[in-house]
């Protein structure tokens, strides 16, 4: 059976997504924003069954859990402000009211998406649909948005693959109509999780430059959209912060130029910022593929980044147990000191790996698990604080490429002195503690000895 994302287990700080079945599971999201309009833009032999069918089957292959789309769209994503699709399918015949040939495209995503085990993050409310002059949405009176609230949740309540996601650049500005679709979409029966994105950089309730509140996210939002186009840790570490804490993931924010173009090592850094930060997986962005053109399907395969390296980083995180636990060092009491300089959460520029040498770390709250990234371009020696590990851990270089480990011995600090396998000196650290072993569960002699596990006695 396929693993869907579909609810979050833990509390507080430990929270974290998991399956239908209740499982751990890491989010791995794309955003073709544009694939439920776009499809079948290539012509000839391209359909917009293909379109889909082609997009879930590499991304797939590569990694990838989930992606984000918006439906309709503007021209913002890759389409005219009207939402229509490529070939001028509109998505509503009147203002609420859900033109069915549109709309089974997005549902085409949809199941589609499904049968590759790939979670959907459906944003319906787009906030330039409303705000843009000439949007599909900005004509619309309340009551509108209520019968449209009501067409979504009984279009797809029942979908198993499914996210919901509002806004976009969003500052509070219309939220009585997302008031009003969310009421309708809930009162069908529809219990999807659901997140905002707001203005960056921020998370879903707060901007983290000033500390302004988001009324709307604050209300409504079930996990936060960690959203910035500055360093991927700014918005994960803020959202540890916050009191009453929703889990943490890190979302929207700068995107690929593609083609190798962009330092790998910048992505690299931008991936493991986050993820040992605390962010419950990662979302990536690509230029070439998210308004869905007719060379995006070729530019799946043509990048390092998305085609390899981060699918590797994901493995190499996934393996560590307890990941799906881990909490922001944001006091540094784990890494008490040599953390290099942290960027502004005022600064929410594109930044390469040489402007900055922010240690990222995080740890369990049962001590079974810390994790740290060192992405300084030298050497940089960084002091740790071991007692907060359970008794008996041990500490492991990993190379933030491969996943190759090398013993880093037990030591008040630790200097990223080596090189890794991309001839740079970024390095992951693990701290992790003693696991437990299960005996086999089944029967074994040993000369004229036999073991014999206690659950077959």
């Amino acid at each position: 059976m396929a693993s869907f994302i579909t609810q979050i287990k833990g509390s507080g700080t430990g929270q974290y997504w998991a399956d239908q079945s209740g499982n751990p599971i890491m989010m791995k999201s794309d955003t073709p924003w544009a694939l439920a309009y776009n499809a079948g833009i290539a012509g000839g032999s391209t359909t917009v069954a293909s379109d889909i069918t082609n997009y879930c089957s590499t991304r797939s292959g590569q990694g990838f859990n989930c992606f984000l789309i918006n439906a309709p769209g503007t021209s913002q994503t890759g389409t005219t402000d009207n939402g229509n699709t490529w070939d001028g399918v509109a998505p509503f015949t009147a203002p609420g009211v859900l033109n069915n040939t549109f709309w089974t495209r997005v549902d085409l995503v949809i199941s589609t998406a499904a049968s590759y085990g790939m979670t959907v993050i459906l944003n319906p409310m787009f906030t330039y649909c409303i705000a843009d002059g000439g949007g599909s949405m900005a004509a619309w009176s309340a009551a509108n948005f209520t019968t449209y609230g009501t067409a979504l949740g009984n279009r797809y309540k029942t979908a198993s693959n499914l996210l919901w996601e509002f806004g976009d650049d969003y500052g509070d500005g219309f939220d009585t109509f997302f008031d009003n679709a969310l009421t309708a979409i809930r009162a069908t029966g529809d219990t999807h999780l659901i997140s905002v994105e707001n203005l960056t950089p921020c998370t879903a309730r707060f901007d983290i430059e000033n500390s302004a509140s988001f009324a709307w996210g604050t209300t409504n939002a079930q996990f936060q959209w960690c959203y910035g186009y500055g360093c991927s840790y700014n918005s994960v570490e803020y959202a540890y912060t916050e009191a009453s804490p929703l889990l943490v993931m890190k979302m929207d924010g700068t995107y690929d130029d593609g083609g190798n173009s962009d330092p790998l090592v910048y992505w690299r850094n931008w991936a493991w910022w986050a993820l040992s930060s605390g962010s419950r997986g990662l979302q990536y962005g690509r230029n070439d593929i998210f308004p869905w053109t007719s060379s995006s399907l070729a530019a799946l395969t043509n990048n390092t980044f998305d085609n390899t390296d981060l699918g590797a980083i994901w493995t190499i995180f996934g393996g560590l147990p307890g990941w799906h636990k881990l909490v922001a060092d944001t006091s540094s009491a784990l890494v008490t000191a040599g953390r290099g300089t942290r960027w502004s959460n005022s600064n929410d520029n594109y930044t390469f790996s040489d402007t900055n040498t922010w240690v990222t770390a995080s740890l369990t709250a049962d001590g079974k698990l810390g994790l740290i990234y060192n992405p300084a371009a030298n050497t940089q020696t960084i002091t740790v604080n071991g007692a907060l590990m359970v008794p008996g851990y041990s500490a492991t270089w990993i190379d933030p490429i491969t996943g190759a480990k090398t013993n880093a011995g037990i030591s008040s600090t630790y200097t990223n002195a080596s090189t890794n396998s991309a001839g740079a000196h970024d390095w992951v650290l693990a701290l992790e503690g003693p696991q437990a072993t299960t005996p086999p569960a089944y029967a074994y002699s040993m000369g004229s000895a036999l073991w014999r596990s206690p659950m077959t006695r």
